[in-house]
């Protein structure tokens, strides 16, 4: 016994098909991307403190910037930046700490206010954000 099926029937199940189809990737791709946008980023924070710096390596500090602990990051620091990019972590509340920055101010008058990073983002210590 041979089932004989129309050809316009055929040409509407293949349709039908392929639109299945279509629609799964759409829906697939969709999904993807929006788990790609929707990654979290981590922050670039300092995660312990240096216990010390030699006098050495205080002399070639010739930036600082704040790290507070709203958002992403853990701990409250102080990033010094040194002549080649290199940081380094430290307490805030030490007492070498606070004078490294009392002298890097002395040197660079002209950079205040010190940037703060809060979750992820530098921003000055009022509303505008630096780039």
């Amino acid at each position: 016994m041979v089932i004989s099926i129309p050809a316009d029937k055929i040409q509407a199940a293949t349709t039908d098909c392929t639109m299945r189809f279509n629609t799964l990737f759409f829906l697939l791709f969709v999904s993807c991307l929006s788990l790609a946008l929707a990654q979290v980023t981590y922050d670039d924070c300092c995660l312990k403190y240096v216990k010390r710096m030699s006098r050495g390596t205080q002399k070639h500090a010739v930036d600082y910037r704040l790290q507070v602990t709203d958002g992403g990051c853990n701990i409250p620091a102080v990033i010094f930046v040194m002549r080649k990019g290199r940081v380094f972590c430290t307490d805030p509340r030490e007492k070498w700490v606070e004078e490294l920055r009392e002298r890097i101010d002395k040197r660079n008058p002209q950079k205040m206010p010190r940037s703060t990073i809060h979750d992820g983002r530098t921003e000055a210590e009022g509303d505008c954000l630096l780039q």
